[in-house]
């Protein structure tokens, strides 16, 4: 792909691959609708609230239909700039940006093909969503000239940051109506930090007595079967690099993983000590703080697999 050239013609391709998904997926809430009524019901009692009501009526109904029809074109450039905006400054923030502006711009419009995969119902939408990260990764990695550990970055950061900035969000608010996050060390509760941390010790002890982190093949199936990464490939010759104390190795092969790895031990380590007292530590969330972790968690997932099938672990 080249680098320069003009935005007028990526912009232009853009706006047609998204305008065609907006239009497959507002037939498809169409017909939603005309079968099952509007969407509200799916959100239970959430979906009770006066503002949540209004919302829905909006979007949902046949207003946010041709709404979407009349101002989809308009939408996808100003989510367009915004995100290249976004990704190029976080490529100039690692030292990634060599080609400019324009580079990236092109990169971010050209994976707005993945969006045709909306003509696929119900999963269509995710698949595509996560696919235009892979193809954006890729492309940045190419089009700059960067390492795809600082595309990956770049382009999943943001994604990250906003699930916790969301995340934070949501246990504030749960905060000042109710208790959401309760640490506690209740006796006779079984250590899983210090039982997890005793595991991953093993693990890593087998890793470098047995060199596993450098084995010639794959041992995921996944992987050998179709060439696609699962979701915690590159976590062995993650743990190596930790073992030799290249804590930037670890995270460019898994960087979930490795953050899990990190994390591990503090708990770990706490469960020791509280061990001795017959207690363990315990952590008690509200419902609304759970559901706001659980979407965090399965949107961290997928944007690391993303990296994953990106770099090729």
């Amino acid at each position: 792909m080249p680098v320069a050239g003009g935005v007028g013609s990526p912009l232009l391709y853009a706006v047609i691959v998204g305008y065609l998904g907006i239009v497959v997926s507002t037939v498809y809430s169409a017909v939603f609708m005309l079968v099952g009524g509007a969407a509200r019901g799916s959100f239970g009692a959430f979906g009770d609230r006066p503002e949540v009501a209004r919302m829905l009526e909006a979007f949902s109904g046949w207003g946010g239909i041709i709404g979407q029809l009349l101002f989809g074109p308009f939408g996808i450039v100003i989510g367009l700039f915004v995100s290249t905006a976004i990704t190029h400054v976080m490529l100039l923030l690692l030292d990634g940006a060599r080609q400019g502006f324009e580079a990236t711009f092109r990169v971010r419009s050209y994976a707005m093909a993945a969006t045709v995969l909306a003509i696929v119902p119900f999963c269509g939408g995710a698949i595509g969503a996560i696919w235009s990260l892979v193809i954006c990764i890729i492309g940045l990695a190419e089009a700059q000239r960067i390492p795809v550990w600082k595309a990956a970055l770049a382009v999943l950061l943001p994604i990250v940051l906003c699930c916790c900035c969301c995340a934070v969000g949501a246990g504030m608010f749960s905060v000042a109506a109710a208790p959401a996050l309760r640490v506690s060390a209740p006796a006779g509760r079984l250590p899983l930090g210090a039982i997890l941390g005793g595991i991953a010790v093993l693990g890593a002890a087998a890793v470098g007595l047995l060199h596993l982190d450098r084995l010639p093949y794959t041992v995921c199936y996944l992987k050998a079967f179709t060439g696609i990464p699962c979701p915690t490939c590159g976590s062995t010759r993650a743990v190596g690099c930790l073992a030799h104390g290249d804590l930037a190795g670890a995270f460019a092969m898994n960087p979930l993983a490795t953050a899990a790895l990190l994390a591990l031990v503090p708990w770990a380590l706490a469960d020791l000590g509280l061990l001795t007292r017959g207690r363990a530590l315990g952590l008690s969330v509200s419902p609304g703080v759970g559901r706001a972790l659980r979407l965090a968690a399965v949107v961290t997932v997928l944007a690391n697999w993303a990296y994953l099938i990106a770099a090729g672990r």
